[in-house]
């Protein structure tokens, strides 16, 4: 058999395997088995959801007499282990001369500690209720702040945070590193102390 002959009998092989694993996953067997698959239950937790009418106001002024101020108002909270996220609507003005519409870094970092402060919640199993009284203490000690460019949205923007790390520094006392960020563009990391209030 020459060279030639042996290569044309080879493909031929090749495509016979390949067809006949084609003809595999069209056997009624394999589809009952995908169906059986796809009843699995999903492997990420249903979030706790909290929807309680927050509102964070920002006013600051650079010149004197020109305020700028931000207001978020917050729909809705959803809480995993360690990982949060709330979808809000901003509303923003400013007297100052060509400053468009945009997320203010600083609203972005005061609503920061509050969802900081439901993961933590979850974390040391304290209850949140918006009428109660702290448990927890946020203190900030190191902040690093990335904004390429301007957040323009006002409607249904998102923030994520990850809490990256939870280190006991004793006395009810603890060090928590997070990371979060806003629609993807600006992204805030933190290491801040936290501290038990009536413990």
């Amino acid at each position: 058999m020459s060279t030639a002959e042996r290569y044309v009998n080879d493909m031929r092989s090749n495509a016979t395997a390949l067809l006949d694993t084609l003809s595999f996953f069209n056997r009624p067997s394999f589809a009952v088995a995908q169906s059986s698959a796809v009843s699995i239950p999903a492997i990420f937790p249903k979030p706790e959801i909290i929807q309680d009418n927050a509102e964070i106001n920002c006013s600051f002024n650079v010149m004197n007499g020109r305020s700028v101020s931000e207001k978020f108002l917050v729909k809705e909270y959803r809480i995993w282990d360690r990982y949060g996220e709330a979808t809000l609507d901003r509303e923003y003005f400013s007297s100052m001369e060509k400053s468009p519409d945009h997320l203010i870094f600083l609203t972005g970092l005061i609503h920061s500690q509050k969802l900081l402060y439901l993961l933590l919640s979850k974390e040391f199993g304290f209850e949140y209720s918006p009428e109660k009284k702290e448990d927890l203490k946020i203190w900030p000690t190191s902040i690093k702040i990335e904004m390429p460019k301007m957040v323009r949205k006002n409607q249904d923007v998102v923030q994520k945070m990850w809490i990256n790390s939870v280190k006991p520094k004793g006395n009810n006392q603890y060090e928590v590193n997070m990371t979060s960020e806003y629609e993807g563009v600006i992204k805030i990391e933190s290491v801040s102390s936290i501290f038990f209030v009536n413990k």
